[in-house]
């Protein structure tokens, strides 16, 4: 009851599980293959195969310390330890010399899913508090505020926007619409607890430590 996120998304206190009241569905593209495990109302929007809606993406890598336009710019203990010969071990044992100062480069690829794709995922808080469906609510908002999915973000990848049905809509182009929110404004009846029992739950907090 005092800090109501454990009870959403559970927690462990010492050898202590506790469960959570939060359930999340897999991410399911809407495509061709899944259409049978999507609800039925967005079987239309399931047209696409799966492969029409994959891509690959390149990517390259390089070692900027080890590059002559940077390394002027490096203290010189540094530039040392980057000049100092260095020895690597080859497949059948042997030492060989490795060429100082030689950026390591690479170049990658991974697969996507295309801009555009349409995915469907569930929740379910099971037996919630109004406190802590406001605590839900607050956690949606701060994630609102970024809203990727998956990794690759620092390359743009996993940007969404999320349409929950007859609730909210998550946009990383505007803010939530709040005329939707479970009160008004949007989590602050969660805020309001953290204000008012703050010294409370620090102390619980450090005694759970």
């Amino acid at each position: 009851e005092l800090i109501p996120l454990v009870g959403v998304l559970g927690g462990a206190c010492g050898r202590q599980i506790l469960q959570g009241k939060l359930q999340v569905g897999k991410w399911l593209p809407m495509c061709t293959e899944v259409r049978e495990l999507l609800p039925e109302r967005y079987h239309a929007l399931a047209t696409q195969s799966m492969y029409d809606l994959m891509d690959i993406h390149s990517f390259t890598r390089t070692d900027d310390a080890k590059s002559e336009r940077w390394q002027p710019f490096l203290p010189q203990e540094q530039r040392a330890l980057l000049e100092a010969p260095k020895v690597k071990v080859g497949k059948d044992g042997k030492e060989m010399a490795e060429k100082p100062g030689v950026a390591q480069q690479m170049r990658y690829s991974q697969e996507v899913l295309i801009a555009g794709t349409q995915l469907f995922c569930w929740l379910n808080l099971n037996d919630v508090t109004p406190l802590e469906v406001e605590a839900f609510a607050s956690a949606l908002l701060e994630w609102g505020k970024t809203p990727f999915i998956g990794g690759q973000s620092r390359h743009g990848l996993g940007m969404v926007s999320v349409s929950f049905d007859h609730w909210h809509e998550i946009t990383p182009y505007r803010p939530l619409d709040e005329s939707t929110a479970v009160s008004l404004p949007f989590g602050q009846a969660y805020v309001d607890h953290l204000h008012t029992h703050k010294d409370e739950i620090i102390e619980t907090l450090k005694g759970l430590a």
